[in-house]
């Protein structure tokens, strides 16, 4: 079962009405106002300043008055592979790269239309998450694995459970650290990546019983780092997992303290506070600010 960050029913653009940033309201936008679909899963801001949306039913492009909705059609290979948009990324090249349930692809502003980039020859995958590194380099997160773009543009290293790289077989989440590590969530435990000269040496954090210090559940969801350093893991199901670096163990937030125990993204501000998007509610986040 695919979990993914969902803003049901409608779609909220945020707008600070004063200096302060006190006063704030919503602009509504839905299926209504020309919305492909009510269940956005992924959100990007490309260089020409368009806002891209990923449904369950398309792909949708803003320009602040209307949308323009692009979808898979059978046989055209210039088109979407797939219409369920996963994850959506604007790189520093200036491309904008969509992850969708068959494959990745990027976009040609130029003829409007869209290039299959095939991460292994002949197969389809989902694409969960893509990011990219201070070293211009892509991350793909796949159902298979984890890719890593390497010599080309459309040339990728794979990196997975069955060789003993990754935690889990399925790849959902990547995030740097400041340290420069490559940090991968996937359905079955946490990976961390250190790179030195080229080589790539993996470690694997998984729950364990009796370990109270350890990942809180396997399922991973979303990563990020706070101003100390620790990395804020979101599981599926048990919370917020919080690692030390120093001390190389976890502590936990889960409820009361947050608003739900299924944790579907993590930000951290300009401000440095930790905001949490969970499953409760409508694109509810919560600030916290945790002292540990």
């Amino acid at each position: 079962m695919i979990f993914r960050l969902e803003m049901c029913v409608y779609l909220l653009i945020l707008f600070f009405t004063s200096a302060s940033g006190q006063d704030i309201t919503f602009d509504h936008l839905t299926e209504e106002n020309g919305l492909s679909s009510n269940s956005v899963i992924s959100i990007a801001q490309d260089a020409n300043s368009f806002m891209w949306y990923g449904t369950r039913y398309g792909l949708n492009r803003y320009d602040g008055r209307q949308f323009k909705i692009y979808r898979h059609h059978t046989g055209d290979s210039t088109g979407l592979p797939a219409n369920i948009i996963f994850a959506i990324y604007a790189d520093t090249r200036k491309i904008l790269w969509v992850g969708t349930s068959s494959g990745l692809c990027r976009y040609d502003p130029k003829k409007d239309c869209f290039e299959r980039v095939p991460l292994t020859p002949g197969r389809l995958e989902n694409v969960n998450d893509i990011f990219e590194d201070r070293a211009g380099r892509l991350w793909i997160a796949s159902g298979s694995g984890l890719y890593l773009q390497a010599d080309s543009l459309f040339h990728f290293r794979k990196f997975t459970y069955e060789q003993g790289q990754l935690a889990g077989h399925s790849a959902r989440s990547i995030f740097q650290d400041k340290q420069g590590n490559i940090w991968v969530g996937t359905s079955n435990g946490l990976s961390r990546i250190r790179e030195t000269d080229g080589e790539f040496r993996f470690e694997t954090f998984r729950h364990e019983e009796r370990n109270p210090a350890s990942l809180s559940m396997n399922y991973i969801t979303s990563l990020s780092e706070d101003l100390s350093g620790r990395i804020w893991i979101g599981t599926q199901n048990a919370g917020i997992d919080i690692f030390n670096p120093v001390t190389n163990t976890f502590t936990h937030l889960s409820q009361p303290v947050l608003v739900h125990n299924f944790v579907r993204s993590i930000i951290r501000s300009k401000a440095g506070r930790m905001w949490v998007g969970t499953q409760e509610g409508h694109d509810r986040r919560r600030q916290l600010d945790v002292h540990l």
